[in-house]
C-alpha cells in the first residue's frame, strides 16, 4: 500500500511538473542572438545542454539505455499527433515512445500489485469499526 501511494505521488508530481513546470519560451533579445551566434560549436552544445528540461537530462538517457539493452523496435508515430500534443517530432523517436509505454505499464502493474498487498488484520473491535 505504501509503494502504491509512493508511485501515485510520483505520478502526480510528474504530471504537475509537466503542466506547470515548463518554462514558456521567451523571445531572445538581439544581444543574446549575437552572443549565441559567436559561440564555438563546443560552447553552443554546452549552452544547449544547460538549458535542457528534466526529460532531456534524466529520462531520455534512461530510455535510450533501456532501448539498447532490450533491443526494442521503434513504434510508428504520426508526427501530426506529436505536434498536436505540443512535442517536437525530431526529439521523440519510436524507441522512446515504446519504452515510455512499457515503463508506464510497469508502473501501473506495480501500483496494482501494491494495492492488493496483504494488510494487517484489525486486532480489536474499535479498529474493526474504524476500518
Amino acid at each position: 500500500m505504501t509503494l502504491g501511494a509512493l508511485f501515485a505521488a510520483l505520478a502526480c508530481f510528474v504530471g504537475l511538473q509537466a503542466v506547470f513546470g515548463v518554462a514558456r519560451p521567451v523571445q531572445p533579445s538581439g544581444t543574446a542572438l549575437i552572443r549565441a551566434s559567436t559561440l564555438s560549436p563546443l560552447e553552443w552544445r554546452l549552452h544547449q545542454r544547460k538549458h535542457e528540461g528534466w526529460y532531456q537530462r534524466w529520462l531520455r538517457p534512461i530510455t535510450l539505455v533501456w532501448g539498447a539493452r532490450l533491443h526494442v523496435r521503434p513504434a510508428r508515430i504520426d508526427p501530426l499527433y506529436l505536434i498536436q500534443a505540443g512535442l517536437d517530432p525530431e526529439q521523440l523517436d519510436g524507441v522512446e515512445f515504446r519504452l515510455m509505454r512499457l515503463m508506464s505499464g510497469l508502473a501501473g502493474a506495480v501500483i496494482a500489485y501494491a494495492r492488493e498487498w496483504p494488510q494487517e488484520e484489525p486486532e480489536d473491535e474499535l479498529e474493526l469499526a474504524l476500518a
